[in-house]
């Protein structure tokens, strides 16, 4: 009797070989991690751990500990790290890991509402802003962390964060608490000039975070003017130092004159503003911690952080192919169903192009206005008990207000235009495209939680929070996606097809080419238009290489492999 082969189908062929492919993408990932911790934790003599403070209000802090291998028991130098408006303390990682490397305590601190800090941002108010979240710091080194001198603590802070440095090193003179060390890299001095001269560099900074200041008014300007907060008698200018770039628009060096008698002024003339990547300004960073704590180098400058960005890339490209590959598996037992799929309606050739071209205009300009309307209505929209739940609260609850009329409004105009206008039902084709929508938010969800579980490994994590809240992040962003792609598939794509097939053959190359350049166009554009307009410079690369993937793998490669048609262009425009 003849052995029994088992057959398969197609289909259960395709998900076999998509789950052996899935399985060894998984197994380079691990390595990849392995590879990551090995280089930036094992090779640097380092242990690291998250750790969470509360500032002199009540809200939680979150920061990032790097402790030497060899620290002693106590007498140990410490170093208090900060980022600048609108940033995040992995930014400085490169300098960060160096300073662990030369045998420092580091505590890098995102400060409130930035990064996994909750809390709002004040933008530096002197008496009840981001300077307490430095003391608070400062603190939990001091009084939790047994290994730390509390007389060894210096403070370093890029812009918005080395002002608010200077700002706690002049509350805690006042205290007399005196930091070994204070180092400022292009911190704005005084808000007025700032004000007058350099806003429109500056505001698009302030429009990362929503605060209720009153910048017009000179008293809010002065609270946040550090020129006019260096009075503690006690005050050393021999440990100060800022660091300045001499080609800065926003932060120009006429900032530094009231500072030549309270610091040690040095410009880097070739430079502008951005300052943290610059390995030049790590080293002067480090040379005169050295020498105000009084520290031996333990080691030559290494920078390994591009060894650690590389295996990182490394890491990030294999957690892509996790996703792309669970996607497509998940497209596979959903979407190839016959019970899945759906109808995408084809309007009647009896209407008119002008009017299909009218009908397309308005649902692009709605879309953008609705994208327009919540993200300039901040202040309505964020005054809400939800607020306090969410991380990065004041931008993530844009954004679901964004989703919900991205929605309601995508709903509530197709079921206007589905009504208005006739279909040609004879016409109408069998696709799986209406179910992207849901596919995309999927993977949207399968993104964002590879990326918070490399978050709690990686040193270079995305700034998601360090606890379950991140559900609530990955459940906002799968609407914004939805929105997005029923306002593609349901109001656009008919539209777009109804007008390209009265000027082209209906199975034509040339028809299938435009009608693909056209859809992939304004799917990019209409999505970049909700970034800038929700977001504005508040998303971050991260949100926009998430977004890039999406339209690739969604837009472009689930099609082609999986849309069963005779034509591959054809299934390209689906």
């Amino acid at each position: 009797m003849a052995d029994y082969v088992p057959v398969y189908s197609r289909r259960e062929r395709r998900f076999r070989n998509l789950g052996k492919i899935l399985f060894i993408a998984m197994a380079i990932l691990v390595v990849c991690l392995i590879m990551s911790i090995k280089v930036s934790v094992i090779d640097n003599d380092f242990q690291f751990e998250w750790v969470e403070l509360e500032n002199d209000q009540g809200e939680p802090l979150s920061g990032l500990l790097l402790t030497p291998n060899d620290a002693p028991e106590t007498g140990a130098s410490a170093v208090i790290i900060t980022h600048d408006l609108g940033g995040h303390k992995e930014q400085n990682n490169r300098l960060s890991f160096e300073l662990a490397r030369e045998g420092f305590v580091v505590l890098a601190l995102d400060l409130r509402d930035h990064g996994r800090s909750r809390g709002y941002t004040t933008f530096n108010d002197y008496y009840e802003g981001e300077a307490y979240d430095i003391i608070a710091a400062y603190y939990f080194l001091a009084q939790d962390i047994s290994k730390v001198d509390p007389e060894r603590i210096a403070v370093v802070g890029d812009g918005f964060g080395g002002a608010a440095c200077l700002m706690a090193n002049n509350i805690l003179l006042e205290r007399n608490i005196t930091l070994a060390a204070v180092v400022a890299w292009a911190p704005p001095i005084d808000m007025t000039p700032l004000y007058n001269d350099n806003w429109d560099e500056i505001e698009p900074f302030i429009d990362r975070r929503i605060g209720d200041v009153v910048w017009t008014q000179m008293e809010e300007r002065n609270n946040r003017s550090i020129v006019a907060h260096m009075d503690a008698p006690n005050w050393d200018p021999n440990k100060v130092y800022i660091i300045y770039g001499g080609q800065d628009k926003k932060i120009p060096d006429s900032q530094f004159g009231p500072m030549v008698e309270k610091a040690e002024l040095f410009q880097m003339a070739d430079l502008g503003h951005d300052l943290s990547e610059d390995q030049r300004v790590l080293e002067f960073t480090i040379d005169y911690l050295y020498r105000r704590l009084e520290v031996t180098p333990r080691v030559d400058y290494a920078f390994n952080y591009e060894e650690v960005e590389s295996v990182n890339r490394l890491v990030h490209a294999s957690s892509f192919a996790v996703m792309v590959f669970a996607f497509m598996m998940v497209y596979e037992v959903l979407v190839m169903k016959k019970t899945s799929r759906s109808y995408i309606p084809q309007f009647s050739k009896q209407i008119k192009p002008i009017f299909m071209g009218v009908a397309t205009i308005i649902d692009i300009v709605a879309y953008v206005a609705i994208a327009s309307i919540v993200g300039r209505l901040y202040s309505v929209l964020t005054d809400n008990p939800f607020m306090d739940i969410l991380p990065a609260a004041r931008f993530y609850y844009t954004l679901m207000w964004a989703s919900a009329l991205l929605i309601g409004f995508g709903m509530l105009v197709w079921y206007i235009w589905s009504f208005w206008m006739p279909r040609d039902d004879e016409l109408t084709v069998e696709t799986c495209g209406n179910l992207r929508g849901i596919l995309s938010g999927m993977i949207a969800l399968i993104i964002i939680i590879i990326n918070f579980f490399l978050g709690q490994v990686l040193l270079f994590g995305p700034n998601y929070p360090k606890g379950y809240e991140f559900l609530i992040v990955a459940l906002i962003s799968f609407g914004f996606f939805m929105g997005h792609e029923l306002w593609m598939r349901k109001l656009l794509h008919m539209k777009i097809k109804g007008l390209l097939s009265r000027l082209f053959l209906r199975h034509r190359l040339p028809y299938h080419l435009t009608f693909f350049g056209i859809m992939y166009g304004l799917y990019a554009l209409l999505i970049l238009v909700m970034m800038w307009n929700v977001g504005r410079e508040h998303f971050d690369v991260d949100f926009q290489t998430v977004y890039f993937l999406m339209v690739t793998v969604i837009g472009l490669g689930s099609t082609i492999i999986y849309h069963r048609s005779n034509s591959l262009m054809a299934s390209v425009t689906y």
